[in-house]
């Protein structure tokens, strides 16, 4: 007696494939979500390792600093440097770096004025910036900068030079030589001119949600406060996304 095998009809193996296409469609919706999600926490982690490395870089500058400058009347390139402001916030500080040359004095060999400011990513020149049309439309995000004019360094210039002289405590300096300021003038030179500029963080911003909040605060502790704003995939992103991330220091002098 012959026995004979039923095979698939036309309407299983459409049931099947259509079964099969949705499992498919699932799994890969699932890695697309997972994939997105472990980019978002990433780019939180590394923005979150720039907001410590900067706030850790002004907390040295802040601690060694000879001089710190906030009066609210400090002038730099013909306008006002308010720590309190809270859409340009900055404070100019003197501090002083070890560098080959020379003996250093008082710990260091090269003294300079430098000005610490929150501008809107849109002035940072282009060649310091990553292009990115949101990020530079309007204050959507600024950038913390750093602008530097030495006062004294190692190597001595000769009488009339425009350069700067190797740093001394004798007053007056000698011919070739720059007397060490004990703090920072009132009026800075013109920024961009004489002073150069470094980009501390990128995708700075002033947003809280109680309003825009200061970076700056100075007491006998000095409060920094710092966070990052960007868009992932049309989707704003705050790192710390409760609020700044916070670091107090205790100046030195």
């Amino acid at each position: 007696m012959k026995h004979h095998s039923m095979g698939f009809t036309l309407i299983e193996l459409l049931v099947v494939m259509a079964i099969l296409s949705i499992m498919l469609l699932a799994i890969t919706q699932m890695q697309g979500t997972t994939l997105a999600a472990s980019n978002t926490l990433v780019g939180q982690a590394n923005r979150m390792r720039e907001l410590q490395e900067a706030s850790g870089y002004l907390s040295d500058r802040i601690r060694s600093a000879r001089a710190i400058q906030t009066d609210p009347s400090l002038t730099i390139n013909g306008g006002l440097c308010m720590m309190s402001s809270t859409t340009a916030p900055c404070f100019a500080a003197l501090v002083g770096e070890v560098r080959a040359g020379s003996t250093a004095v008082y710990g260091a060999n090269v003294y300079m004025y430098v000005v610490y400011k929150m501008i809107p990513r849109s002035e940072v020149p282009a060649v310091d910036r990553k292009e990115d049309e949101w990020a530079d439309t309007g204050t959507n995000t600024m950038s913390l900068v750093e602008y530097r004019q030495v006062v004294c360094e190692p190597q001595a210039y000769p009488a009339g030079s425009t350069t700067p002289g190797q740093c001394t405590t004798v007053s007056p300096a000698p011919t070739g030589y720059v007397t060490i300021p004990t703090s920072v003038p009132l009026v800075l030179p013109t920024l961009g001119n004489s002073m150069t500029m470094n980009v501390i963080l990128d995708y700075a911003t002033l947003d809280d949600a109680s309003g825009a909040f200061t970076p700056f605060a100075t007491g006998d502790i000095f409060t920094i406060k710092l966070r990052a704003k960007n868009r992932v995939n049309n989707n704003v992103r705050y790192t710390p996304i409760s609020g700044p991330f916070t670091l107090k220091v205790k100046p030195r002098n």
